[in-house]
């Protein structure tokens, strides 16, 4: 039976707590990215099955990658050429790793969430820096098939996903950052859309959750363009870090 409009059985607080994070959420995806990492493990700790938790982030990163998108895109940012050749690979990557999400145990995926969360601290405590060479016009077979694997790891997990396509676009294909960014976003909005299908399609999705992280993550990253001038890019960094290390030992069931 499709959880497509079941209601959880949460209380205000916690419904208010995952209005809070969602906002923390679209606040970090928007300077540094990896709040996936914080509303993830939230959703798994508040009760909410793995399975259900991790299709239900999705809802809400659709709407925000379709909002970066949509801005990059009337912001004249398109490079449809990197978009044509990067899309292919990205997208079988994404319904594998989605496909993959579903029909593992649901302690099995609560393990491997706690592995890729310490996976994704080493680019995301690394400062983010363009290649010295110039970016080609067409991407290489090379970045091809890194996307494939990005492509597979945004389809299970989803969380840090953005931090590998833009480690991906800078170091391996030589784009500068604005280019870079917005490739990004374009790709992680469709490869998101073809997951989110798939957890619809098995019935995973809880649609209530996913619109209130959205609303949070909406309203997250119009705070971190208000206040982009005061915002210290360290303190996030150690933010996510201790959020990462105490969720990754409490999956483990260290804590």
């Amino acid at each position: 039976m499709s959880t497509l409009f079941s209601l959880p059985s949460l209380g205000w607080g916690s419904w208010s707590l995952l209005v809070v994070v969602g906002v923390m959420c679209g606040f970090i995806n928007t300077f540094a990215g990896g709040g996936s990492l914080i509303t993830l493990p939230l959703l798994i700790f508040l009760g909410i099955p793995p399975h259900q938790a991790n299709a239900s982030n999705r809802l809400a990163l659709v709407f925000q990658n379709a909002a970066s998108v949509s801005g990059f895109w009337w912001g004249g940012v398109r490079d449809t050429k990197s978009i044509v050749r990067l899309a292919g690979p990205a997208l079988v990557g994404s319904f594998l790793g989605a496909y993959l999400a579903v029909v593992i145990s649901p302690e099995l995926f609560k393990k491997a969430l706690g592995v890729f969360m310490l996976i994704a601290l080493v680019p995301l405590m690394r400062p983010h820096k363009a290649s010295q060479q110039e970016a080609p016009e067409h991407p290489s077979v090379w970045l091809m098939i890194l996307f494939f694997g990005v492509g597979i790891y945004a389809g299970f997990i989803q969380a840090g996903a953005g931090i590998w396509s833009l480690l991906a676009l800078l170091l391996v294909g030589g784009y500068d950052l604005n280019r870079a960014n917005a490739v990004k976003s374009q790709l992680l909005f469709l490869s998101t859309l073809l997951a989110t299908a798939v957890f619809l399609w098995k019935g995973q999705v809880i649609f209530v959750v996913g619109l209130v992280l959205a609303v949070g993550n909406s309203l997250g990253a119009w705070l971190a363009t208000t206040l982009a001038s005061k915002v210290d890019m360290r303190m996030i960094r150690w933010l996510l870090l201790l959020v990462i290390l105490f969720s990754s030992a409490r999956l483990f069931g260290l804590l």
